[in-house]
């Protein structure tokens, strides 16, 4: 039997890139790359997981709680890092009804030929509501998640419309997140919100992810003082980037380039190196280091350039977590 696994490859690959440019021009990124992935510190991590005899945990048995008290913990949580910056975003009820009053109100059917003026139209049309009010859907799943939503309506091809697009939240979406966990994984996803407004304000689409991490650990780390959250947060968080990593280092194996499980574990290197940074802070330190911060969610400065005035690295991260992986993951 012959298996031509080359061209699967192949067929995954094109899917893989297409998905990447299209996540690119959604969101303004120029970069997609890292050589940290081929350092030997890199390595050293990799070696660190692969040794862990630590087994998952998907259940941390922790108690329920309404969704109204999570949201209030969220919402203190990201208020007292964002502190007095305007925090509203761009938001529209639904994916497809601007698209729908657009079409009946100009009696066309939106196509490439109208794209400019639908933009025009949904800018004018979109609201702009507190990112803390954000309506929500809470489902159940078979796994813990949480996702916020943006208005799509050209895919495929389309990139350079997609480019003129506006990032339009449309809400948030948490799967199991009943308990106090889900209090930290709201505020990452309404990182996300603040971030997307200010379309390429991160440069690199590998670094998607830091700023909504950094932030749903900072907020395990006060909204309970005992530390009890926080290392629970930080298990949770550094299982996930193993499994991304041995994930990525299986494809590259097999010849994959890399997916969207990239950007969690490039991101996630950053955000530890940042938190450590606010953890280990005076009061005084934390207050500056959230004004560098919030610079890039007012959109004043790309989050690459806030990274190297703080003087965050990848490699610094790294040891950090390797340092995690012996403590909380033997």
């Amino acid at each position: 039997m012959f298996f031509d696994n080359e061209e699967q490859v192949k067929r995954t690959n094109e899917r893989i890139n297409k998905e990447n440019i299209n996540e690119m021009a959604l969101y303004g990124a120029t970069e997609n790359s890292t050589d940290f992935f081929e350092t030997k510190e890199f390595e050293r991590l990799l070696i660190d997981f692969i040794r862990s005899k630590h087994q998952y945990i998907y259940n941390f048995n922790l108690p329920s709680r309404t969704t109204k008290i999570i949201r209030e913990q969220a919402n203190k949580a990201l208020i007292m890092q964002t502190e007095d910056i305007d925090r509203k975003v761009l938001y529209v009820d639904g994916n497809m009804r601007l698209v729908q009053d657009f079409e009946g109100e100009f009696g066309v059917k939106l196509d490439d030929s109208n794209s400019d003026e639908f933009i025009k139209y949904i800018k004018k049309h979109a609201k702009k509501k507190e990112v803390t009010a954000l309506p929500i859907k809470w489902s159940e799943n078979n796994h813990r998640n949480g996702s916020s939503v943006v208005m799509q309506v050209f895919s495929g091809d389309k990139i350079e419309i997609i480019k003129k697009l506006p990032v339009i939240s449309t809400g948030i979406e948490m799967l199991n997140q009943t308990d106090d966990l889900g209090s930290s994984v709201l505020v990452h996803e309404m990182t996300h919100a603040l971030v997307n407004r200010h379309k390429g304000i991160i440069e690199n689409r590998l670094h998607r992810e830091l700023l909504s991490i950094y932030m749903e650990l900072v907020a395990a780390y006060e909204l309970d003082k005992s530390g009890k959250f926080l290392e629970i947060a930080t298990i949770d968080r550094i299982q996930e980037i193993k499994n991304e990593i041995m994930s990525l280092h299986q494809n590259a194996y097999n010849g994959y380039i890399m997916d969207a499980g990239a950007k969690y574990i490039d991101s996630s290197l950053y955000a530890f190196a940042l938190f450590e940074q606010y953890r280990s802070a005076s009061d005084t330190a934390r207050k500056a280091l959230r004004k560098e911060i919030n610079k890039t969610f007012s959109g004043d400065r790309t989050l690459e350039d806030t990274l190297a005035k703080l003087d965050i690295t990848e490699e610094e991260g790294s040891h950090i977590i390797r340092g995690h992986i012996k403590t909380l993951m033997k």
